[in-house]
Order: structure tokens, then sequence, then C-alpha cells
């Protein structure tokens, strides 16, 4: 007896219908691509750099507020090549630090006695103590020293032939504001709140006494920004201006990071919002008024191929869609019915799926489907399609 592979190389296709069964409509054909940053910094030194991108953030340090990021200048040549986005608007390029509150048992904390606190703050003079005035100070002095390290790392891809870097004084900055970093805690000293929010106001004035004419905005979560500072989105504008942006950092899925575009917790406008999309951390640029609704999947199948062990299916979606569709291929054999399913990648629109048929597949009629189900699509409304296959032996 031959092998059922055998048998299924003298199937063959007598016809195919496309049925066109759809859950939404196609307005959604005209939309644009959907835009893509990403954000690198010191973890990738020596692999590659994402691809395709719209626009792009570098970190200038090197995780901790006085470490620098050692390919800072391969980084910022890279980044240089976004094209930026019109609207919402997105420069090409732009910086983060990561910003700390580590007090004075660090070497290099603001003190009389190394001579590194004779300015003045908002606050008063520094006394070498774990105070709002030496917080403040040590924010200053470490976006003095960010700033001069994107100085170089500009001038480093300059000379590169990368063209023109982000400059420091124009580019867009970014706090990176996470409990992962050392800061004031309620277990270590008693006025937590006020050390860490005068150290990051230090952050921002020291990056503008350097030269920084751009935006200055904060990368956390409300739960983080709250850990850390003690203010919400309704409260902080009193000690933050409300007008600096936010960025939500996040690893989940476009479709979560889209949600976060309306979750502020500065209480500035959130502009950006992180996920993670094959292992990379991708940015979404919030749209100005807040997320979206979902739109129309327009889900198609445009072609298929069939051989002796698997079923390939071709098909488009809605441009703007990046997740991914379900394609499961029904097969009807004495009333019964077998599905093995195969999730397709999407990227810009289209998509493609290979579904590999069983050892015993003996059915003669089946439907391949293709979908798009209600909270698992990314900023899509469902949506599904079918495909009539009549095969004989």
């Amino acid at each position: 007896m031959p092998r059922p592979t055998a048998r299924l190389s003298r199937l063959g296709l007598l016809a195919a219908a496309l049925l066109g069964v759809f859950a939404t409509s196609g307005a959604a054909w005209a939309q644009s691509v959907a835009p893509v940053g990403y954000d690198v910094s010191f973890p990738l030194c020596g692999k590659p750099y994402p691809a395709g991108q719209s626009f792009a953030i570098v970190g200038v340090n090197g995780g901790l507020a006085n470490n620098p990021n050692p390919c800072l200048p391969a980084e910022l040549a890279w980044a240089a090549a976004s094209p930026g986005l019109v609207s919402p608007p997105q420069p090409p390029a732009s910086l983060y630090v990561n910003a700390a509150d580590p007090g004075n048992s660090v070497a290099d904390w603001p003190s009389p006695a190394n001579g590194t606190a004779s300015v003045t703050t908002p606050y008063g003079s520094c006394d070498g103590t774990w105070s709002p005035a030496c917080g403040y100070l040590f924010g200053v002095e470490r976006a003095v020293y960010d700033y001069q390290l994107a100085t170089a790392g500009a001038a480093g891809a300059a000379a590169a032939g990368a063209g023109a870097a982000p400059g420091p004084n124009t580019a867009a900055w970014w706090l990176d504001i996470e409990t992962l970093a050392s800061w004031a805690t309620p277990a270590k000293e008693a006025s937590w709140a006020a050390l860490n929010v005068a150290t990051i106001q230090g952050f921002v004035g020291g990056l503008r006494a350097s030269g920084a004419g751009g935006p200055i905005g904060f990368y956390s979560t409300p739960l983080q920004w709250q850990a850390i500072t003690g203010l919400s989105a309704q409260t902080s504008p009193q000690q933050f201006s409300a007008s600096a942006p936010d960025w939500v950092a996040g690893v989940g899925t476009l479709a979560q990071a889209q949600a976060n575009c309306s979750k502020s917790f500065s209480g500035g406008p959130v502009t950006l919002a992180q996920y993670s999309a094959g292992g990379l951390d991708a940015d979404y640029p919030c749209p100005p008024g807040g997320p979206r609704p979902p739109v129309a999947a327009g889900l198609r199948i445009t072609s298929h191929t069939l051989s002796a062990t698997q079923l390939t299916l071709s098909g488009s979606i809605a441009t703007t869609y990046t997740g991914r569709v379900q394609t499961e291929l029904d097969e009807t054999y004495r009333g019964q019915t077998v599905h093995v399913r195969k999730a397709a990648a999407v990227f810009h629109g289209r998509w493609s799926a290979t579904i590999r048929l069983p050892n015993r597949y003996r059915g003669r009629v089946s439907t391949a489907t293709a979908r798009v189900t209600s909270g698992a699509q990314d900023g899509l409304k469902a949506g599904q399609a079918h495909l009539l296959l009549r095969l004989h032996r």
C-alpha cells in the first residue's frame, strides 16, 4: 500500500472559490503602513540593529547614571538614518538617560568635602547628606555628564560618515524613571518621595543648563512613577511641567501599547508607548487626543498552493496591522472534522501561513479559514475569510 504522502502527491486542486465571508469592511485598506520606532542602548552592542524604523531613541548612558554607553556613536549613526514622522510627530532620533537617586553612599555624591557642592539649588545648599538639595545637585551633575556623552557620541557618528546624528541641544530627551534603578524608598528614608522628586528635577535642570532645547519627557509606568515619586498623574504637575511628555514603558503587545496611550503617569501627554516586537523594544507613536478605535480588518485570502504534505495560504489585511492571523484547515470526511491550525506572521498588510496536512488526510472537501479573533488582535476588529478547497485523488 502506498504511503499516505505518496497518495497525497496525486491530489490535485479541482476548484477553489473564495467565499469572502468578512465580518468587517475593507475601509482600512487606505490606511498607511503602521509606523514603528525602536529604542536601543548598550544591550545591543555587537548585535544587529533593528531595520525599517520610522524613528529611534538611543540610550546615552550604560544602565547606570554614571556609566557611558560604549556603543553610543554607532547607535546614533544607526538612528540618524530614521526618517521621523510628521503625524503623529516624532523626530528621527531622540535620546534617553537612566536616572537614579542612590543616596550619599556612592562616591560621586555631591559634597563640600569633595568640592562638588558649591552650586546653590532650589532646595538650598548641599551639605553632603541625602537631602533634596544634594539629590537635586546629583541629578544636575549626572545630566551634565550625559549631555557631554551625547555631544561626543554625535561627533563620533558624524566622523564615521553617518550624517547628522541627533545633537543634544536640539534632540528630544527622555529620563528613564524605573524601580530597577537605585532610588530612595520608605525603608531607607522617611522623606523618600521628596528626595526622588528633587533628583529628577535636577536631571531636568542639568540638561537645560547644558543647552538642551528640545522637549524633556519621562519614561515610566503609572505604578513605577508613583512608587518612586509618590505622585500620580493628577498631582505630578505640582512638581513637574504639565507639558512634559510621557513615554509609557511596556513589554506587551502592540494592542497593549495602544491602550497605554491613555495612561499618563506624570500628567503630561502620552506620546509614546513601548511594546515587544521580535525580541526588540518597539515604540508606538500615540496619536494626539488618545488611542484610536480598532480599524476594520479587511481580511482576505488572495492565493494558495497545495502539495503532498502542506497547504500554503497567503492573503492581505489592513496595512496598519502588525500582529498575527490564525489560519485553520477544516477537513471534512464522513461527517467528521479535523482542525489543523498555524499562526501566521503579519507585517504591513500581508500574511502567509503554511498548514501541514495530517498523515491520514483523506478528505475530499475542505475549508481553509483565516481569522482575526476579537480580543486577540492588535488594533483590529474581528474578521474572517474562507476558502473552499475541493480535492481528489
